[in-house]
């Protein structure tokens, strides 16, 4: 069985949006959380973690905390998958019905049938998505990928079980995810060229990307890769 806690980042006036996930089993879901709470104990941070709270003065937490996944990553805890898209290469009208949602949705699909192809031997998978406001359903998701599943693999067991949404206030995994995601985001849409860019998204960006061992989150990971892909 695999967790996966997944969101996306710079889904608005951007070129690029990023849609990623981690991923990881139920039974190691209580030492990354305590890893991430060591963290929170010492900076008495007592908030939401999130990309867009990173600040001079919270640098060294959010450090620590992209740190709590690498080093789990290290050991086989944890992973992270992601999808780029090219906004400026979206046709809502002509493919979607004029309805940016199912857009929306179908790149949600590429992401967790992503999960799929990498662990599918796992055959279950239960996910979470960041709490967003939609009029579609993610029973329909979740069927579609299983459908999806089926005919790509022939497993026909209906591995996904659960999509649903959930408040990442309430999940540090959510959160962690979060900055992983929103690290690569930043850097592949030139944020960090901006006049007035923020100094530590700047410099946390180029630390996750360091210890994930990208230089462009613009171009896939070499095939091959399975703790950390773009």
């Amino acid at each position: 069985m695999i967790h996966i806690f997944a969101d996306e980042s710079c889904q608005n006036g951007h070129k690029y949006m990023l849609l990623g996930g981690v991923c990881i089993s139920p039974e190691d879901i209580p030492t990354v959380e305590a890893r991430i709470q060591q963290v929170r104990d010492d900076y008495n941070m007592l908030a939401e973690f999130k990309w867009a709270k990173v600040s001079n003065a919270k640098l060294p937490a959010y450090t620590d905390l992209a740190d709590v996944f690498f080093d789990s990553a290290d050991e086989n805890l944890i992973h992270f998958h992601s999808v780029l898209v090219d906004s400026t290469r979206l046709n809502h009208s002509k493919y979607n019905a004029g309805d940016s949602e199912i857009g929306f949705n179908k790149m949600i699909y590429q992401l967790l049938i992503k999960f799929g192809r990498i662990y599918h031997a796992y055959q279950t998978y239960h996910c979470f998505l960041d709490n967003r406001t939609t009029s579609h359903s993610l029973d329909e998701l979740k069927d579609i990928l299983n459908n999806g599943i089926s005919k790509r693999w022939g497993i026909n067991t209906n591995p996904y079980r659960r999509v649903v949404f959930r408040d990442s206030k309430r999940s540090d995994l959510l959160q962690l995810n979060d900055i992983v995601l929103g690290g690569l985001a930043a850097r592949a849409n030139g944020h960090h060229l901006r006049i007035g860019a923020s100094p530590a998204k700047q410099q946390l960006s180029e630390y996750v990307l360091n210890r994930a061992n990208i230089t462009d989150p613009t171009r896939s990971t070499p095939y091959g890769r399975y703790k950390f892909t773009v």
